[in-house]
């Protein structure tokens, strides 16, 4: 059996071969592993970069198996474990998604924010300076040691765009940037720029 982990993407070859990408030496470089046909193959995605299967009641086939038969020596199942609950579900399902950054450093600005996506129907988000100084609890952070996201819509209030974060919303339908900073990464991958005080817009949004 082939496999491959931690895929971003996936496609098939001309000679029916699986392809499959995943980033390699920290997020900076995109790797694409053939899988040949002649074998079986497991393929696991990183969260968040694919999209959700509808499933329609009576409509979708749906297999239990309440015993797994092996050959011995093989694999031997031993027990399902069911994943915890967490409080992300509403990020890694939001369709607009606000995310603050190092440019808004303090609690009052990111509360601004805070006010801003819940006046706008958004979900508030982070990227990992934010989460560092315990500004944002860590379930709200996109990125490379984070959540992969795929809303259709990304507004980045003072994130520079770090390319750990960058591989966290790669998969964004619509990407707006606030920031003072011209040179930042993240103008480089988005549809909609500011140069502005992120602060100020989060302010005008938030009504105060």
């Amino acid at each position: 059996m082939h496999l491959a982990s931690d895929c971003i993407e996936l496609d098939t070859a001309e000679n029916g071969s699986l392809l499959a990408q995943r980033p390699i030496y920290g997020e900076k470089l995109l790797s694409e592993l053939c899988l040949p046909n002649d074998k079986a193959a497991m393929v696991l995605i990183k969260e968040g970069c694919w999209p959700t299967a509808e499933l329609v009641a009576g409509k979708t086939p749906i297999d239990i198996f309440s015993e797994i038969e092996v050959d011995e020596g093989g694999v031997v199942h031993v027990r399902f474990i069911e994943p915890e609950s967490d409080d992300n579900a509403d990020l890694k399902n939001a369709s607009i998604i606000f995310a603050v950054g190092r440019g808004l450093g303090n609690a009052e600005q990111v509360e601004l924010v805070a006010k801003a996506a819940q006046k706008c129907g958004a979900t508030l988000a982070a990227s990992r300076p934010i989460v560092d100084m315990g500004l944002l609890p860590r379930s709200r952070q996109v990125g490379q040691s984070g959540l992969t996201v795929k809303p259709q819509i990304y507004v980045a209030f003072g994130i520079s765009g770090a390319p750990q974060h960058l591989e966290g919303m790669r998969g964004s339908g619509i990407v707006v940037s606030i920031n003072t900073d011209r040179d930042a990464p993240i103008f480089g991958v988005s549809d909609y720029g500011a140069f502005v005080d992120a602060s100020e817009v989060a302010q005008i949004l938030s009504g105060d």
